[in-house]
């Protein structure tokens, strides 16, 4: 119901739709938040909410209105004017023209269409009209009307479609450069959010655990202080006691602070800083995840050069830069153009003689490419670090869970036959209290194991570009991509 409702939110645009979306996502996600986050909550609500999202959407709308600026050179478009002209026109004797003139004045109106193609060409249709503003019997010239073609052809700067059409083409290219940037940042958004949730989580976990190993830590003290009482235990072993005990108050007060840490953690990365969200839900398992072995390290770099969002918006920008440069050397060529009308056909010729500003802007734009193949050069090394980097977290992380994995239960084990002696009287309840607390120890360094796997797994998604972020419209799906690693996804 709720990944219903986060569609509907995100495709309606009026106020009305708004409004709509609001009533429906608000009371799932209220309740979301009183019984405990899950996962696919955290993604929805990253994905609907987080502002630099917003910012990121707002960025994509600016660089589709320079697209549309530039490609509206090719529109069609009307022109008109009018005014008043002074001429001389001859002077007519009967019917003969006389070598004599007069200063006559015409109002002049010319109007009709104009538009300009992508290989440079130009035309004006249009009609224009003059009237004579003098005595009509001692001019030469009555209100005539005159068409018009204005056709102008570009023979060298300015002429062909790549010239042409270079500010549209870069402007689409920054398009699309803006979008990948746009998703990459709301790829780094979600990874944050994601491993702040499972720190929440983990933190929840320790917590809980620490928790329910003070329980019998604090009967022993006070069972101890009950045999010192009656002079069957020496002090030293009740004084050792609660100082154990006061070291697992403060372990427990600690662990309260990481997780309050935690939930603000969340609650900034979900665009939020009123509340620290409760989250519920389990850290990834490791029999659920099939990471790559370290022999495919290479694989997945290629994966991440090929899939990373930053990688493509560095591309598209290059390859716009690389067309900006292009129409930047067409100004050093000199503007030759041949005018053609009804009554006349010109020839223009332009050129500076400095040629400074063509020269300018060609060295200027030539280093921005330059700068930009050295930006994506470097993103490329920085990519081939952080999946080597995640990949070794990964295994190492690994590794570690199923050792402490190992450990909780061969302690376990110990607990229950600790149990066992101290109810028979066997063995004194020190050693059941002992096998205990290093029971606790050895959960906490498991979580943290796991918590280690769960955040390597979503650095590897980020780094690979592999977080099902072009997936928007599906949390379910991109929170279970941070869940496990499925060839099959990718």
């Amino acid at each position: 119901m709720q990944d219903t409702a986060y569609k509907q939110a995100m495709s309606l645009k009026t106020g009305r739709g708004l409004l709509l979306a609001l009533i429906m996502i608000v009371p799932g996600w209220l309740h979301a938040q009183q019984a405990g986050l899950v996962l696919d909550d955290v993604v929805q609500q990253v994905l609907l909410e987080n502002p630099q999202l917003q910012i990121g959407r707002q960025q994509v709308l600016h660089a589709e209105a320079l697209h549309d600026q530039a490609d509206g050179q090719f529109d069609w478009g009307v022109y008109a004017n009018a005014g008043l002209e002074r001429r001389y026109v001859p002077v007519a004797r009967g019917d003969l023209l006389t070598t004599g003139s007069t200063l006559s004045r015409y109002w002049t109106t010319q109007m009709g269409v104009r538009k300009k193609f992508q290989n440079g060409v130009s035309i004006g249709p249009g009609v224009a009209l003059y009237s004579s503003d003098d005595d009509v019997e001692e001019a030469a010239f009555q209100t005539v009307s005159r068409p018009m073609v204005n056709l102008n052809i570009p023979l060298m700067r300015g002429a062909g479609k790549q010239v042409v059409t270079a500010d549209s083409n870069a402007a689409a290219g920054l398009v699309e450069a803006v979008r990948a940037e746009g998703r990459y940042a709301a790829a780094q958004v979600l990874t944050s959010a994601v491993i702040a949730y499972w720190k929440a989580l983990a933190a929840t976990e320790r917590l809980s655990v620490l928790e329910r190993a003070e329980v019998p830590a604090a009967a022993f003290v006070t069972s101890l202080q009950q045999l010192v009482e009656q002079g069957e235990s020496p002090p030293a072993v009740h004084d050792q006691a609660r100082a154990d005990l006061m070291l697992r108050h403060l372990e427990i007060s600690q662990a309260s602070s990481e997780l309050q840490s935690a939930r603000r953690q969340l609650a900034a990365a979900l665009g939020s800083a009123t509340f620290e969200p409760q989250v519920t839900g389990q850290l990834p398992r490791l029999g659920a995840l099939r990471e790559p072995a370290p022999a495919d390290d290479a694989s997945f770099t290629r994966m991440a050069l090929e899939r990373r969002p930053d990688l493509v918006a560095l591309k598209q920008r290059l390859k716009a830069q690389d067309i900006r440069l292009l129409a930047a050397r067409d100004q050093l060529r000199p503007k030759v153009d041949l005018s053609v009308d009804l009554e006349h056909v010109m020839l223009r010729y332009e050129q500076s003689l400095g040629q400074r500003t063509a020269a300018g802007g060609v060295a200027q734009k030539q280093a921005t490419l330059e700068e930009l193949r050295l930006q994506l050069q470097q993103r490329e090394r920085q990519v081939h670090t952080e999946v080597r980097d995640a990949l070794a977290l990964l295994h190492s992380a690994r590794r570690d869970s199923e050792q402490a994995t190992a450990a909780v239960k061969l302690y376990l084990t110990l607990v229950k036959e600790a149990r066992r002696k101290a109810g028979l009287g066997e063995a004194a309840n020190s050693e059941y209290t002992l096998m205990q607390d290093r029971l606790a120890r050895s959960h906490a360094k498991a979580i943290a194991a796991r918590l280690q796997y769960a955040t390597a797994l979503a650095s590897l998604r980020l780094a690979t570009g592999t977080t099902g972020i072009e997936q928007a419209d599906r949390p379910a799906l991109i929170a279970q991509r941070f869940r496990a690693w499925n060839n099959s996804d990718e």
